[in-house]
């Protein structure tokens, strides 16, 4: 038996992994993990926004704006006051 073989599928840990794919092997793997990742980053961003959503739609109102009869929500405090320093 030659040193250079061995039994199918094996693995020579003298060489880097990567010399045991092919380039259209590694590009596929690579192309497979980036799509994950794209995956993985858009879930996140919407579970982030629907917590941003459910924090501005319905927090607890702590702000009644001078001359208001209803409390505002937490995403509508920042544009009052802004619009109130604006006007002055």
């Amino acid at each position: 038996m030659n040193k250079n073989q061995g039994n199918p599928g094996d693995i020579n840990l003298d060489i880097p992994y990567t010399e045991h794919l092919s380039t259209w092997d590694m590009g596929s793997y690579a192309m497979a993990g980036v799509l994950t990742v794209k995956e993985d980053c858009n879930n996140l961003l919407k579970r982030i926004e629907s917590i941003e959503k459910w924090i501005l739609n319905y927090s607890v109102p702590m702000y009644k704006p001078p001359g208001s009869e209803k409390h505002l929500p937490l995403g509508e405090v920042l544009s009052d006051i802004y619009n109130r320093i604006e006007t002055c």
